[in-house]
């Protein structure tokens, strides 16, 4: 962000996009699933630090809402790229059947037909109890998974879904939302 806020004074908007994507946000979604999984206080702090980097590069006071300032940049927050970046790699791990363990516990293969087979739904058996446990990654995604549309979840090409799963992201990822997925009993 220093860094970015030496070259903010002399760039124009589109070079400050292209610094503020290349040294700011390729970082934060490198490890995106591993920030799923954290604290929601980590998650707030990681929030502050990509509005920081929107004022930058919109150059907007610092009463202008995040909301604004990341719909400049064409960015998603923080938690929806959590959700977004999660939901893509489930995208991923069902269609190539790789890595085999997680595909294992993502997968919507049942014995018999039920209801989740017939949507194309990730089964969950397991009731968990520890917060860690209930915050991973498999127990994360598949609660994801499950809510999102069917049309989104039966699409067959990667450059569809991504595309149909940005726009509800946006439309429908907010901050109680996201906790709302997390702390669901299941």
């Amino acid at each position: 962000l220093n860094a970015l806020c030496k070259v903010a004074s002399i760039s124009l908007f589109k070079t400050r996009k292209m610094i503020a994507n290349g040294i700011f946000m390729s970082h934060l979604i490198y490890l995106i699933q591993l920030w799923g999984g954290c604290s929601k206080y980590l998650i707030d702090v990681l929030q502050i630090l990509q509005n920081r980097a929107a004022r930058l590069v919109t150059k907007l006071s610092w009463y202008t809402p995040s909301s604004v300032l990341l719909n400049q940049c064409n960015w998603l927050s923080v938690k929806q790229l959590i959700v977004f970046y999660d939901l893509v790699l489930v995208f991923k791990i069902r269609n190539d059947k790789k890595p085999v363990p997680l595909y294992e516990k993502l997968s919507s293969e049942f014995s018999y037909s039920i209801r989740y087979s017939e949507n194309n739904k990730i089964k969950q058996t397991k009731t968990l109890k520890s917060e860690i446990a209930k915050s991973s990654f498999v127990n994360r995604a598949s609660s994801e998974w499950n809510s999102l549309p069917a049309d989104i979840r039966n699409a067959t090409e990667i450059g569809h879904f991504r595309m149909k799963l940005k726009e509800w992201v946006k439309s429908n990822i907010d901050t109680f939302l996201f906790y709302n997925i997390l702390n669901t009993t299941i």
